[in-house]
């Protein structure tokens, strides 16, 4: 347990330069933005500033995977607790950013609003169907599907039949766009997953999906070389 939360500490230290390099620059972005709407220069409707800076949480599945494991393997960590280590450090920071995301999408519809308007996740996909619990869940389910899948991607490319295996996933994505009956079914199906008006359902299939990522990305770090 100590050396889980040690790989979870490493994981801050690693990802913290990172964190305030992004909210930092959106929050230049937006002090900019919402001065020139204050003042009647620029009311075009912009993308959420929470939505941009929470995809800080796809740059931690990708830099984790290439940068935390053989520094903590260096250290004394099993793979194991390699692995834990990283599921707690995004379960962690999906939670924070999907509570952060509510505050800010409650400060974009009654204060912003009177300046500017913005495009949030939460209203595109409409997770705010079932108040403020729903949106932490369905930000949570999803945030967390779209970790576990760039993680393992990353991850994959680490051996020869991960480079071979995410090939093959490009090749099937690519052809599923391509075709508009399958692209219809597959849209079909990721709406029946990331924006299922039954919560429950649509919470179950997201997490059910993001723990065959996480296990499909076990199956490379037990075996990757340091």
């Amino acid at each position: 347990m100590t050396r889980i939360r040690g790989v979870v500490i490493g994981a801050y230290s690693l990802l913290k330069p990172y964190l305030f390099i992004i909210v930092g620059l959106e929050g230049l972005h937006f002090l900019i933005n919402s001065i020139l709407g204050m003042s009647g220069l620029n009311q075009n409707p912009e993308v959420s500033a929470g939505n941009i800076v929470t995809s800080f949480l796809i740059i931690m599945a990708i830099i984790l995977p290439i940068f935390l494991f053989k520094r903590i393997l260096n250290l004394g960590a099993s793979r194991g607790e390699y692995y834990i280590g990283s599921i707690v450090t995004y379960i962690l920071f999906t939670a924070v950013f999907s509570l952060f995301n509510i505050v800010w999408y409650s400060l974009e519809i009654n204060v912003f609003v009177n300046y500017k308007n913005y495009f949030n996740i939460i209203e595109i996909l409409n997770w705010n169907q079932h108040g403020k619990w729903g949106m932490f869940v369905y930000q949570f389910a999803d945030y967390l599907l779209a970790i576990s899948f760039f993680s393992f991607i990353v991850t994959s490319l680490k051996s020869k039949l991960g480079i071979v295996l995410s090939l093959i996933i490009a090749g099937v994505l690519s052809s599923i766009l391509s075709i508009k009956a399958l692209r219809t079914v597959f849209v079909e199906g990721l709406a029946a997953v990331i924006m299922n008006p039954n919560i429950v359902v649509g919470t179950l299939l997201t997490l059910v999906a993001a723990s065959f990522f996480f296990v499909m990305g076990w199956n490379f770090i037990s075996k990757r070389e340091i």
